[in-house]
């Protein structure tokens, strides 16, 4: 359950945090041995969870965390059954990011794409919960992904108007600099590494009040 912080000042406090998206949120090259377990990466949710887990605790509450996001989910998968699954956790913050494997595609209905993602954020807000949304970096510097600028510069614009809309936290990962440098990037050039995902946690939680 969300908590206040003490006496109504400062930010919030999360009890109940689940992360839904695509290979971004499931942590892909961030094999922070001191963070993976299992084999597994850990990437900036975990490592957000791992802040937000320090906080509740700090004020003596119980902290739960379940990663969802699967490599390779376009929006209708993260939007589908990743959110129901996410929902029937009971969250009081859920991270839904989303869509950059669609808008690869030349012909992407940006549209479409916005008005999908807008109705899972409205669905999450109506529980109650907190929304964290991030998004796109941009891709100007990126020779792979340099052509889907457009696309998802259309698709940022869009993510900051549904969390107007709907009350949600938004991840700039589009003004993070940061990312801009390619140490932050793995060898591919479309994952992040252990330091990438280190600074977008960061960022995530300065996006959720907290510093």
């Amino acid at each position: 359950m969300t908590q206040p912080a003490p006496d109504g000042a400062g930010p919030t406090v999360w009890t109940r945090f689940v992360a839904i998206g695509d290979s971004f949120t499931e942590g892909m090259c961030d094999d922070d041995p001191s963070f993976g377990h299992d084999g597994e990466f850990a990437g900036w949710a975990d490592r957000l969870a791992a802040h937000l887990s320090e906080i509740a605790r700090s004020h003596g509450l119980d902290f739960g965390y379940a990663n969802l996001a699967v490599r390779g989910r376009k929006l209708a998968d993260v939007v589908g059954p990743q959110l129901e699954d996410a929902l029937a956790l009971q969250p009081d913050l859920v991270s839904i990011v989303g869509g950059g494997n669609d808008i690869l595609r030349p012909k992407a209905d940006l549209d479409g794409l916005a008005a999908r993602l807008e109705a899972a954020v409205a669905r999450i807000r109506a529980t109650g919960a907190d929304v964290l949304m991030a998004t796109p970096v941009d891709p100007a510097d990126a020779p792979l992904v340099k052509a889907t600028r457009g696309r998802a510069a259309i698709h940022t614009a869009n993510i900051w108007s549904i969390a107007r809309r709907n009350g949600a936290h938004v991840i700039d990962q589009w003004g993070l600099h940061a990312l801009r440098d390619w140490r932050m990037w793995a060898e591919d050039r479309i994952h992040m590494t252990t330091e990438g995902h280190r600074r977008v946690s960061l960022a995530a939680l300065e996006a959720l009040g907290h510093t």
